[in-house]
């Protein structure tokens, strides 16, 4: 699972992955991302946070 949160205060969207990562992860956070720009201008980065990488899950199908 793919966990989105954006940091209002400093434009940032955080991702934080505790399974393997999977296309409908990457949709989900694209669509929370232009939500997002679309209400405030855009993001300023992106944060990748996980403590050892889960592996691909669907995306690889893709």
């Amino acid at each position: 699972m793919l966990y989105t949160k954006i940091d209002r205060e400093n434009k940032l969207a955080v991702l934080e992955a505790d399974g393997p990562l999977t296309k409908e992860g990457f949709i989900d956070s694209a669509k929370q991302f232009n939500e997002y720009n679309s209400e405030n201008g855009l993001l300023k980065g992106l944060i990748i946070y996980t403590e050892k990488f889960p592996g691909w899950g669907s995306i690889i199908d893709a």
